[in-house]
């Protein structure tokens, strides 16, 4: 088995996470983009969050599941309900803007 993070390969082997649970384990680094802005204690903790929240859906068999924020809570919910209304965004809103000025494709241009 080949992990692409070293350090995650060997925190994943000290919490046994692969040898309880037979599933391979990717990581995100929050705050890692090409904004280059940093990772907040806020960020480093939602990642953490959503990760642990993930390793235990996966472990109880979730796969047609994802973890969720909601009102503040890490929940799961359905493939079916997260797709279910789709979240749409104006090209000419700032976030789009700005995103498109530091270089992010949406692959529509």
């Amino acid at each position: 088995m080949k992990f692409t993070c070293r350090a995650l390969a060997g925190s994943v082997k000290w919490l046994g996470i692969y040898r309880e649970t037979r599933i391979r384990i990717a990581r995100d680094c929050f705050g890692s983009h090409p904004t280059r802005r940093y990772a907040t204690a806020f960020d480093r903790s939602l990642a953490t969050r959503f990760g642990a929240a993930a390793v235990r859906l996966a472990a109880r068999g979730g796969f047609d599941r994802m973890v969720a924020l909601q009102c503040g809570h890490i929940t799961d919910i359905t493939l079916v309900e997260a797709t279910a209304i789709p979240k749409r965004v104006k090209l000419d809103d700032d976030t789009v803007i700005t995103a498109r000025n530091v270089g992010i494709s949406f692959g529509d241009e």
